[in-house]
């Protein structure tokens, strides 16, 4: 008996550590895809409990070409899409706060197919 209950908390708490781990995962980090001429820009941010103010901006090069802003707690979700020109180069990054302090994302880079 005692051995069926270790067996269980074992294989929850290893089920919960993959949740846990897949949630991470999801946040905190912008996807950039391409349909045709339009790109589709999105960020979810996940910080427990701290006071966000974000913006998501695209660039063609140096240039910013379209940006969107949110402020929220714990959770700010920030989607966009703007025109874009097949075998151009586009990157997607994220500044801002949360909690007060800044925000360090890896900006994504990407050529429109």
């Amino acid at each position: 008996m005692k051995k069926s209950i270790i067996v269980v908390m074992v294989v929850v708490l290893l089920f919960s550590t993959v949740a846990y781990a897949e949630i991470e995962v999801v946040h905190n980090k912008p996807i950039l895809t391409f349909s045709g001429t339009s790109a589709s820009c999105f960020v979810n941010l996940y910080y427990p409990g701290k006071r966000i103010d974000a913006t998501l901006k695209l660039y063609k090069g140096n240039t910013l070409i379209a940006s969107w802003h949110k402020t929220g707690n714990t959770s700010v979700t920030i989607s966009g899409t703007h025109s874009v020109v097949s075998g151009n180069t586009y990157t997607l990054k994220v500044t801002g706060t949360a909690g007060g302090n800044t925000i360090n994302i890896t900006p994504v880079t990407k050529t429109c197919p």
